[in-house]
């Protein structure tokens, strides 16, 4: 082998810790970001859920999340949406999305909560709503949000309710082509039709603070590691060249 050839058979370590390095601290410190981040997130739920006065959702200028609200309208009964991949206590169903025409003409979102689907990917439960007008209480919120999503949902349909994999605001307007507020309603007490069936168990999604701490304290971990390796890889190439 050539002195060339040696010198990068023996340099492609260090290239590889020069790679590696940065992206390892790169992921223990966005763990610690998301740390901090849900554990404010909770900090606000916890403090919102101490607040005792509702707002009414027409008066509602700057949303918080998880403050309460109360809407008065008429659902729009034909025009109901499914929120596929949500999983309640291991099993896969859907929240249930109905839009609601309020009292000032606006139009507002409302997940009433999560159903099962049958094997054939349809409510397991009635999706029927009250005519006329109707008063929901529950809390500002948002459209679920996937780790993974796969490809767009559909600007049509001609299947009602239709089935979405975590569709962003933007989708559903297409979809309903309405122009509802930018954010969700999110139901805490049920209709006067609706199924015992119906879960609500709103809280803010995504791993706990603690989680996303140990995920970071494993980064940092493995980068102490990866240095220690390759300062013994280091002081055992000296040593053999001093000896030769």
């Amino acid at each position: 082998m050539t002195s060339i050839g040696s010198r990068l058979l023996s340099a492609w370590p260090l290239l590889l810790y020069l790679l590696l390095m940065p992206t390892m601290l790169w992921l223990g410190f966005w763990q610690l970001d998301k740390s901090g981040q849900r554990a404010q997130a909770l900090s606000r739920y916890e403090t919102q859920l101490e607040i005792d006065t509702t707002q009414d959702a027409t008066a509602l200028t700057d949303p918080q999340s998880f403050s309460p609200v109360t809407a008065s309208g008429e659902f729009i009964p034909d025009r109901q949406l499914l929120i596929d991949n949500i999983v309640v206590d291991g099993k896969a169903g859907a929240y249930v999305i109905s839009p609601m025409v309020l009292s000032d003409g606006q139009t507002l979102l409302i997940n009433r909560g999560w159903i099962p689907l049958t094997s054939e990917r349809l409510p397991a439960v009635p999706l029927t709503v009250p005519p006329g007008v109707q008063t929901v209480v529950g809390r500002v919120g948002k459209l679920p949000v996937g780790g993974l999503k796969l490809g767009d949902n559909p600007t049509t349909t001609e299947r009602w309710p239709p089935l979405l994999v975590f569709p962003t605001m933007a989708e559903l307007s297409n979809l309903l082509d309405l122009k509802p507020k930018n954010w969700v309603l999110l139901s805490t007490t049920p209709l006067a039709e609706e199924s015992e069936r119906f879960v609500r168990r709103w809280a803010p999604g995504g791993l706990p603070p603690e989680r996303h701490m140990g995920y970071a304290v494993q980064w940092f971990a493995m980068s102490i590691a990866l240095t220690l390796l390759m300062v013994g890889a280091w002081w055992r190439t000296r040593s053999k060249n001093n000896r030769e």
